[in-house]
């Protein structure tokens, strides 16, 4: 019985250590992303400019081919009268199949080319 006891909390430490350590990869989180479009040409802010953030993870298992990245958030806004734009810092708990991976941006503005 005594063994079977030592055993136990062995375990049990080890599982404690492990989740302990490798705690942060349940967490999703993105710092706050600032931008500012302005005209090539004129140098001049533009206002109204759609920017989007899509926030990205990636999951470890799934099959044959391993992981794959999906869509975990997306987010829009408008540039203001400066042409500056704000996204807020982004925090979530994701799978424990799952890794935190990159956000990518969208920016467009009608009659503008990139």
């Amino acid at each position: 019985m005594k063994s079977v006891g030592i055993t136990t909390m062995t375990v049990l430490f080890i599982v404690l250590m492990v989740a302990s350590s490798e705690a942060g990869w349940l967490i999703y989180h993105k710092p706050e992303f600032r931008g500012k479009a302005i005209d090539a040409e004129t140098k001049e802010p533009i206002e109204g400019v759609v920017a989007v953030v899509v926030y990205k993870k990636h999951s470890l298992l799934s099959g044959p081919g391993g992981g794959y990245t999906s869509v975990l958030k997306v987010k829009e806004t408008l540039t203001d009268k400066n042409g500056e734009f704000k996204f807020p810092s982004y925090s979530t708990v994701i799978q424990p199949n799952s890794r935190e991976d990159y956000a990518e941006f969208i920016i467009y503005k009608h009659g503008y080319d990139h």
